[in-house]
């Protein structure tokens, strides 16, 4: 393996990735429309692939040079889990929910599915996903976007990803809490037995999450 020290740095963490990690990495560039639905989904980063990548990288800011780093590669497929759950989220309440299923069972899905999610977010990311679940309920807390930028440290774009994102999928359970004391009973319930994992150090003037049943 000599042959890897040989290339550009920046194209070493993608020489390392197996063929069903580029595939992946291929549809998440498709799903958000850099790269064309007539280029092959193969695992084979041509030319196609290489302006896509350039095209993503471009559109965030981020040095065009051709490759993935495995940070970028991070932000990329969570970019474009977003943007599929978004569409998902589209359908009507019924047609993604099992037939039969109540406000109080609705309630405990949704904490699993948020918890699921929260505690596997790392690095600036989980750090952007922690704010945002500890201060939205601060009268007068800083955006996403504002807190991002009083970074001192660290990438200020992952931050801003998870904190968006987070704030995305709060807002629409925040609201139904607040407003449906079944489905919050059966949240706080399962949110009691099993809480949110902190894998990231919390940021500066990060304040301790209020109880799930708790208004604003």
């Amino acid at each position: 393996m000599e042959w890897i020290t040989r290339l550009p740095p920046v194209a070493v963490p993608e020489v390392s990735r197996r063929i069903d990690q580029h595939i992946a990495l291929q549809r998440d560039l498709s799903e958000l429309g850099f790269l064309p639905t007539s280029a092959p989904i193969d695992g084979v980063n041509g030319p196609a692939t290489r302006t896509a990548i350039v095209a993503w990288q471009g559109a965030r800011g981020r040095p065009a040079t051709a490759f993935l780093s495995d940070e970028e590669a991070k932000l990329l497929s969570a970019e474009a889990d977003t943007h599929r759950e978004r569409s998902l989220s589209r359908l009507p309440w019924s047609a993604t929910s099992p037939p039969g299923s109540d406000a109080y069972s609705r309630g405990i899905a949704d904490w699993r599915d948020l918890k699921r999610w929260s505690d596997s977010q790392t690095g600036e990311q989980g750090a952007g996903v922690q704010y945002w679940e500890a201060n939205r309920n601060v009268p007068g807390h800083a955006s996403c976007v504002k807190m991002a930028e009083s970074r001192l440290g660290g990438d200020k774009l992952a931050f801003r990803v998870g904190c968006e994102e987070a704030e995305r999928r709060l807002d629409p359970i925040d609201d139904r809490r607040h407003t449906d004391p079944e489905y919050r009973a059966g949240f706080s319930s399962e949110a009691s037995s099993a809480p949110l994992n902190s894998t990231t150090a919390l940021p500066p003037a990060t304040i301790i999450p209020p109880l799930p049943n708790s208004r604003p």
